[in-house]
């Protein structure tokens, strides 16, 4: 996007602070893929991905050099920013890249990336399988983008996932922040 285009969407103080749905966030971090932003009064959080603004770049090569040594901090915020890559033809390496060295966290963020990025039977038997490793109060991601691939076994794995969520005896648990199993 273009500065003219950001000011746009997100005010003239960009990228200083931004205004978001009526609240101005003024900027908490800037991290290397990422700017977060946030409202202490409001109590709101809002993250911009530095690849959308052009601030940040990278090319896979550079992701598997740098990916062993990044912090697990890093990782995420990657994961977090990288949609605005998928123009770039090396943009399905760095997503096989993720879900060949990453953990259920990274692979979490970037389960769309996936269902949307490699060939659907490819990206089925990767969501699929990271459906089946992590708890089940983690897995909407993957299930979301399981349904994305509209694999011919999709309804069905889903089908199954979701008899155990509606079985599993903290569904209905009061929750401060979120019930992750609802």
């Amino acid at each position: 996007m273009t500065r003219e285009e950001l000011e746009a969407r997100y005010g003239s103080e960009y990228p200083e602070a931004v205004m978001f749905e009526g609240v101005r966030m003024p900027l908490k971090h800037e991290g290397r893929f990422a700017r977060s932003f946030h409202s202490a009064e409001k109590k709101q959080t809002f993250q911009i991905s530095r690849f959308m603004d052009g601030s940040a770049s990278i090319t896979a090569d550079e992701l598997l050099r740098g990916w062993h040594n990044w912090e697990k901090r890093e990782r995420l915020e990657f994961c977090q920013s990288c949609s605005f890559l998928r123009k770039q033809s090396d943009f399905p390496e760095m997503v096989r890249l993720i879900m060949e060295h990453g953990g259920t966290t990274e692979w979490s963020a970037i389960a769309l990336q996936v269902a949307g990025t490699l060939p659907q039977a490819d990206a089925f038997d990767l969501l699929v399988r990271a459906l089946r490793s992590v708890e089940i109060g983690r897995s909407c991601n993957f299930a979301q983008a399981i349904a994305r691939t509209k694999h011919p076994e999709a309804e069905r794995i889903l089908r199954e996932h979701f008899t155990v969520i509606w079985a599993h005896n903290e569904l209905w648990n009061d929750a401060e922040f979120v019930n992750w199993i609802a």
